[in-house]
């Protein structure tokens, strides 16, 4: 009995070695497979029954891929580009950059960026920008409560003549999340 247990282990060792010969074969005979144009049609036509089987579903990730690669691109292009709250702060050290806060004049009272100046979006949508005429030239940064409508200002300053634009990211909500000072008019 203990003559025949070394050479069972022997047998068993050999089989294991070839089953695992066996099997990266296997795998590497799929992968060729796969990648075969005959699979990639086989592939494809699945593709094909699952978007005629779930054609609302597919519809809605196509047009959220069109509407992500839309957006992407229209922000690459843009003159106008969103910054950090780093970012800010450092345009303002170096730059001399102005801070313009477009919220309504009560936010702007309960807390604002240290010389941040309050012109509204209806301001600058009815052309009542004569506090931003002698910033023309020099970078202004726009902020709101999300960054959103900070956004919509600047396009219209930027139809406006003005060069140097930028967007808060976040707003005044990631720029109080940051813990960054804040200051408040007593008016």
């Amino acid at each position: 009995m203990t003559s025949a247990g070394p050479i069972a282990l022997k047998v068993r060792s050999r089989t294991v070695t070839k089953l695992l010969q066996s099997a990266k074969a296997i795998g590497i005979l799929c992968a060729l497979i796969e990648f075969s144009p005959f699979m990639r049609a086989i592939i494809m036509q699945e593709y094909i029954e699952f978007f005629k089987a779930h054609s609302m579903l597919s519809l809605a990730w196509v047009g959220l891929f069109v509407v992500l690669v839309a957006s992407l691109i229209k922000s690459s292009m843009s003159k106008i580009k969103s910054i950090s709250h780093q970012e800010l702060t450092i345009m303002v050290n170096r730059q001399d950059a102005k801070v313009v806060d477009v919220r309504s004049s009560d936010e702007f009272r309960k807390g604002h960026i240290v010389d941040a100046i309050n012109v509204t979006l209806a301001d600058i949508k009815n052309n009542q920008i004569s506090a931003l005429e002698k910033y023309k030239a020099s970078p202004i940064i726009l902020v709101c409560n999300a960054g959103m409508t900070s956004s919509q200002a600047a396009q219209l300053l930027s139809k406006q003549g003005f060069e140097n634009l930028y967007n808060l990211k976040g707003g005044m909500g990631e720029w109080q999340a940051a813990n960054m000072p804040v200051s408040k008019s007593k008016r």
